[in-house]
């Protein structure tokens, strides 16, 4: 599945010990609303068990974050979410021999993280539907 996600980063660091940075990341939405801004995201990882098929991050930080929740007018369909939910059901998946991905996250740090949330479907800022939506992730 295939998906044109834009994504705006204004800067990136890479170390060779596995840890990662990103400045100033922005998803931007269809109508070319913004749907998520962070200052910062930091990514520590393990780099040698990559060569095994598997994923050990140490830690993702994310700072100064606004998430935008609003609800499509028609649809009621959050539109964050709704950007990583397949609009149809996939095609059935090729059985593939072979290992897996092992993906592991220990440690996962959120700082200065505020929601702002509209929803013009429903009554705007309907909180009872908010709660159930953080309930249902």
């Amino acid at each position: 599945m295939k998906r044109n996600i834009p994504v705006q980063i204004n800067k990136i660091g890479f170390l060779i010990n596995g840890k990662v940075g990103l400045d100033q990341v922005k998803i931007v939405g269809a109508a070319g609303d913004t749907l998520l801004y962070t200052g910062q995201i930091r990514v520590s990882a393990s780099v040698l068990p990559l060569m095994f098929r598997k994923v050990k991050v140490k830690s993702i930080t994310l700072n100064d974050a606004t998430v935008y929740l609003t609800a499509d007018s028609l649809t009621g369909a959050i539109d964050l979410i709704s950007l990583f939910v397949p609009a149809d059901k996939p095609p059935e998946a090729k059985t593939k021999s072979g290992r897996k991905w092992d993906i592991r996250v220990e440690d996962v740090n959120l700082n200065n993280i505020r929601f702002v949330y509209n929803d013009d479907f429903r009554e705007s800022g309907s909180v009872n539907h908010f709660e159930r939506l953080i309930r249902e992730t």
